[in-house]
């Protein structure tokens, strides 16, 4: 039975923030590399949610059950403008995510013209554990292709961390590789906070065009 897919209503806000900071803690390399629980990402993501899932320029969506309408699932996508937040301003222990990503976006732009405003950047995306498999995420993404498209976007990024991810945009779904970082290689204050993350090797900045 396929999802249905459509875009995040304040109905689903809450129950969309809590699969986000579950799914985060449990099964983000970066997070569980850092140990941090769903109750600690919550704290930080919580102050921000409204404004960055219904913010004007979002594209946020949500996939549900045909029959229950229970939430499998959901993807945040926002006009790409880089890591301009103040790393300063970001809990301590989450600093060396944002670094890290810093660190992708800087490997990319040191060799590339900078995205425009017609850039769109999926900035999040996850599944409920229980469903992963049965193809939401890839409707998911399918799906933020056409709405962006029909925004005015002409290509999306994604910045992947994990090996489930990296296959469906990658090697599935053909997204091509612009820049990565390897884990084993990234140092933040002195230490390797994501050497332990084997499987993938690194983060990957990956792109899609939107051809007419």
């Amino acid at each position: 039975m396929s999802a249905v897919i459509t875009e995040l209503t304040h109905d689903y806000s809450a129950a969309a923030l809590a699969l986000v900071c579950e799914e985060f803690s449990a099964h983000s390399p970066l997070h569980r590399a850092l140990g941090i629980t769903s109750d600690e990402y919550r704290a930080y993501l919580t102050p921000q949610w409204d404004g960055y899932a219904f913010g004007d320029q979002s594209i946020s969506l949500m996939a549900l059950k045909p029959d229950t309408k229970e939430l499998m699932g959901c993807l945040l996508a926002v006009p790409f403008q880089g890591q301009a937040v103040n790393i300063e301003d970001v809990p301590p222990r989450l600093r060396s995510v944002t670094a890290l990503i810093q660190q992708l976006e800087r490997n990319y732009e040191d060799d590339n013209t900078l995205p425009d405003s017609s850039t769109l950047l999926v900035d999040l995306a996850v599944v409920k554990d229980s469903e992963k498999g049965n193809g939401y995420y890839k409707l998911l993404r399918h799906t933020v292709h056409h709405k962006a498209k029909d925004n005015g976007f002409t290509r999306v990024l994604g910045e992947l961390s994990s090996a489930a991810t990296q296959a469906v945009c990658v090697q599935k779904m053909g997204h091509r590789v612009l820049a990565e970082v390897l884990y084993a290689d990234f140092v933040f204050e002195g230490v390797y906070p994501f050497a332990e993350i084997k499987n993938p090797q690194s983060i990957q900045l990956v792109e899609h065009m939107l051809h007419d």
